[in-house]
């Protein structure tokens, strides 16, 4: 046995048995909250496990061929990672770009910048210096989740120097201790930036989420410290044949079975926080700091040698999600979006439906994108889809349906790079809304500041629209047209973007101008959770004799659910004034009428359905005798 052949074993096997396993069930949970983050709530945690794995698998490569020769290889090491995450996209990106100028061109709303902050990996900076958030879906991004692949990119970027000036020290446990600090570091300065009202800064930044990535890279300097003190022992068992004693062979067994079980348990754990974290303060003070740490154990306890956690990691279905997790995570988001888009349109409103079809839609283009682009495109770059003599016809065959792929997303990109909106619908009808609403208030004049009329008995009538106040965001701003219609003379105040933190200064300047009425709709779900504290806040203000109408919200938005079981339960413990009114039951019945955001509905038919709403449970509530 050579030397060489001696430094290659002291770090480790070529590849980790389980790491596939691990990547597939990471990439599940991204997929399940992307697609409905109340199931899953906690599912974006999936990004730290694919760091913590990435930070060590790209950290053992290197240091592979520093113990093989001292050198990283710079020019292939950049080479090979360039290779391994350019060709997908490119063809990824300009292909679903010409299925949304197909389906939907509202998706393609800002798509130029978006493309090319995606190829050129620095989509996450993109996103924070222009005031974007991760976890916005008013106006869904069909590239917003490569935020993770630049961020990445950026990483395997750094890592070379890092572990480079880390070999120097001659010693892994500085580097371990160096990589856990850093990391610690990165973690402090999440939770020192985070601010609840723009978490995208914190979430994708290079700098606050690189935690994981470096104790990957410790676990890594880690392994190969054990396997380097493995080397040692057997160099010294070649000169003493003596078998190791057995209290020595039952202790390293136990050592094995802790790993194990500490894995098993920490998978536990990320599961438990998969289901019950949140985006909120816990998550970036400690939470995705905890869900890193809980990735670095479930490695370290799947790959130690014989763990039985190996075998878990290796059933079928996980590990060929993991093999293929790269394409699958470019294609399952955008191909979400085109089908709930193109669902709507139909007149469907089945989730599970449109999932399943996104999922197969995104295992088919995965399949291709393995197959005729990165595979290929792994050995000779892009052009290594061209294959070089002697031609079989396997080969040839490959070629043509290569190249036809690469037309075909290239010719549907150039199409929708040309056609692309400056503005989606929303966006024109919200504008034309607010136009035609400040021309309504000036012919209006001093007919909308004459003060309340008072009721004229104490039991509740349905009431006329001269007696309600209307305060919302963009979702009551389309519907005003067919508000004032059902309910004329009726005062509407709703803005786009509007939040309920800005009720209780609204309906402050009313009651100082006298123009409080004694029916107020509030509907204010779209932009913001909605807390107890707020509704009782606004009754305190309104005062008891005032009939609160509250209308919840509809969305994919992770918080409109949460907002509505509030708004329901608060409306059932305050019956006596208080109107709820189920806008999201309404509406869903109808998503045709809505537009391709799915959250604001079109005019007319669409926005009929908002009053009717509000007429409907008004006259439900007064049949119950109030």
């Amino acid at each position: 046995m050579t030397k060489n052949t001696l430094q290659k074993q002291t770090v480790g096997p070529r590849r980790f048995r389980g790491i596939d396993g691990i990547k597939g069930l990471s990439l599940v949970s991204i997929i399940i909250y992307h697609y409905n983050p109340r199931m899953l709530p906690g599912g974006f945690i999936g990004v730290d496990v694919f760091l913590t794995v990435s930070g060590f698998l790209i950290t053992i490569g290197m240091i592979k061929r520093l113990s093989a020769n001292g050198r990283i290889g710079w020019v292939d090491y950049l080479t090979r990672r360039l290779r391994r995450l350019w060709p997908a996209p490119i063809v990824m990106v300009p292909a679903v770009m010409g299925l949304a100028a197909a389906i939907q061109t509202d998706l393609l709303v800002g798509i130029r910048k978006q493309a090319v902050a995606a190829l050129t990996f620095i989509h996450n900076w993109t996103t924070i210096t222009s005031g974007g958030s991760y976890f916005d879906t008013m106006n869904p991004q069909m590239l917003k989740h490569l935020w993770f692949i630049a961020l990445l990119a950026q990483l395997y970027i750094a890592a070379p120097a890092l572990v480079w000036l880390l070999w120097k020290l001659r010693h892994p446990a500085p580097a371990i201790i160096i990589l856990t600090g850093l990391s610690g570091a990165s973690f402090a300065w999440m939770a020192r930036l985070y601010d609840p009202s723009a978490p995208t800064r914190v979430y994708e930044g290079t700098d606050t989420h690189a935690g994981g990535f470096l104790l990957g890279m410790a676990l890594a300097w880690a392994v190969y410290a054990i396997h380097h003190t493995k080397k040692k022992r057997t160099d010294r068992d070649m000169t003493r044949p003596a078998r190791r004693p057995a209290p020595s062979r039952i202790i390293m067994r136990c050592r094995h079975e802790a790993a194990a079980y500490g894995a098993f348990l920490a998978m536990i754990a990320l599961i438990v926080l998969a289901i019950t974290m949140k985006q909120d303060t816990a998550a970036f003070h400690g939470g995705i700091a905890l869900a890193s740490i809980l990735s670095t154990l479930l490695i370290a306890g799947t790959i130690t040698d014989d763990s039985w956690m190996q075998g878990l990691f290796e059933i079928h279905p996980l590990a060929v999600i993991g093999r293929y997790s790269y394409g699958i995570y470019l294609w399952h988001w955008p191909l979400w979006l085109l089908t709930s888009v193109q669902a709507r349109a139909w007149g469907m409103d089945r989730p599970l439906i449109d999932a399943a079809t996104a999922l197969t839609l995104t295992a088919l283009a995965a399949g291709m994108s393995h197959l005729l682009i990165e595979r290929p495109a792994s050995v000779g770059g892009l052009l290594g889809i061209v294959p070089v003599p002697p031609l079989t016809a396997r080969t040839l065959f490959r070629c043509i349906a290569s190249l036809t792929v690469v037309l075909m997303a290239f010719s549907g990109g150039v199409v929708a790079w040309r056609d692309a909106p400056a503005k989606t619908s929303t966006q024109i009808a919200l504008e034309r809304m607010e136009k035609e609403a400040a021309q309504r208030s000036r012919m209006n004049g001093e007919l909308t500041r004459r003060p309340a009329p008072k009721p004229k008995r104490a039991l509740h009538a349905f009431p006329t629209g001269d007696q309600i106040i209307a305060i919302g965001d963009s979702v009551m701003d389309m519907s005003t047209p067919e508000i004032e219609n059902r309910f004329p003379g009726i005062l509407v105040d709703a803005k786009t973007s509007r939040a309920i933190t800005e009720a209780g200064t609204l309906i402050g300047q009313f009651q100082a101008e006298g123009r409080m009425r004694p029916w107020l709709v509030l509907g204010l779900v779209t932009n913001s959770v909605v807390t107890t504290d707020q509704l009782d806040q606004i009754r305190a203000q309104v005062g008891p004799s005032t009939v609160m109408v509250l209308v919840n919200g509809h969305g994919p938005d992770s918080w409109i659910p949460e907002s509505n079981d509030v708004i329901r339960t608060w409306a059932q413990a305050h019956p006596e004034n208080t109107v709820y009114v189920d806008w999201d039951a309404a509406i869903s019945q109808h998503p045709d009428l809505l537009y391709s955001d799915g959250v604001h509905p079109k005019e007319g038919a669409g926005g009929d359905i908002y009053p009717q709403a509000i007429q409907q449970a008004i006259r439900d509530w007064i049949a119950q005798g109030h």
